[in-house]
């Protein structure tokens, strides 16, 4: 009786772990891609509904730059409209955090010191790829492509260069999602 229990518990145990593999399996295959995080931003565009995306950008502390924060954050929230087949793209107020108020006590993110950046997510059907694209509008329109497009927690998230004179790469995360639009 003692070895017929141990095998069906060896049993059932297998069966739960092999259960287990298999769901994390699916779960990893049905995981976002950056390509369906902006398709489904795409698809969900409409006379009613308009795409946003909050772009934060990070970076490690490095560098020496007079009159710059250790390791200073950008932040924007860009409103978005179709730009073409498979494209949104938007501008807004980017606002950094070692760009503070004169009045005492100085507060970060100053308002007055706000640069404007536009951004453009786009998706090729024929590839699969995903392009996000910067653009420093207050400094001439250089433009960057963010690289190694994820989704994590939510958030598509890239890689692109550095505030300033700071380490050679900064964090770039866009949280997205949709406005209803009074009407």
């Amino acid at each position: 009786m003692r070895k017929k229990t141990a095998a069906v518990l060896a049993a059932v145990t297998l069966t739960a772990v092999a259960a287990a593999l298999c769901e994390a399996a699916t779960a990893s295959a049905s995981s976002p891609t950056a390509y369906s995080y902006v398709q489904n931003l795409i698809d969900k565009t409409d006379s009613l509904n308009a795409p946003f995306c909050e772009l934060t950008i990070t970076q490690a502390a490095g560098g020496t730059v007079p009159n710059q924060s250790p390791s200073p954050v950008g932040w924007s929230v860009i409103f978005l409209s179709s730009s073409g087949w498979q494209q949104l793209s938007g501008q807004g107020k980017e606002l950094f955090s070692d760009r503070r108020t004169s009045a005492y006590p100085q507060q970060p993110f100053d308002q007055n010191q706000a640069d404007t950046v536009g951004l453009s997510l786009a998706n090729d059907p024929s590839t699969g790829a995903t392009t996000v694209t910067l653009t420093a509008l207050s400094w001439g329109g250089a433009q960057q492509r963010l690289s190694n497009l994820r989704v994590e927690d939510g958030m598509l998230v890239g890689d692109g260069a550095s505030i300033g004179n700071r380490p050679v790469t900064g964090l770039y995360v866009l949280s997205c999602g949709m406005q209803p639009l009074p009407g």
